[in-house]
């Protein structure tokens, strides 16, 4: 859409300050094709208006959207440390455990030394 002022709202911005400065009279005609020019002109602006906020409704839904995706994210992530903590906390000891129970089978596997 073209907002700028086509040439005939320039004449006719001329031709009302001409009338104002009482050098010229407007005619019936004259207004009416002034009046419908500025109508046109304001439904024009009008309707800009009623797509830049709905395209800032869309921009802030998208925004919302991702703000819920990102929090659901952050949640599964903290959930993904807390169980690879949790496992290195029961594993540790387990295979500590299991370290000592191998040494220990060893140990009994061999000969009893000759101490005297």
């Amino acid at each position: 859409m073209n907002l700028r002022p086509s040439q005939r709202v320039i004449d006719w911005n001329i031709l009302v300050d001409n009338c104002l400065a009482g050098q010229a009279r407007l005619r019936p005609r004259e207004l009416r094709q002034a009046n419908a020019e500025v109508k046109r002109m304001n439904d024009e602006l009008e309707l800009l208006w009623v797509q830049g906020i709905q395209e800032l409704e869309a921009v802030n839904r998208k925004l919302r959207e991702a703000q819920v995706e990102l929090a659901y994210i952050n949640r599964v992530t903290t959930m993904g440390e807390l169980t690879a903590s949790i496992a290195q906390e029961v594993m540790q000891p387990l295979a500590a455990i299991v370290n000592k129970a191998n040494a220990g089978i060893l140990f009994l596997a061999t000969q009893a030394p000759d101490l005297q």
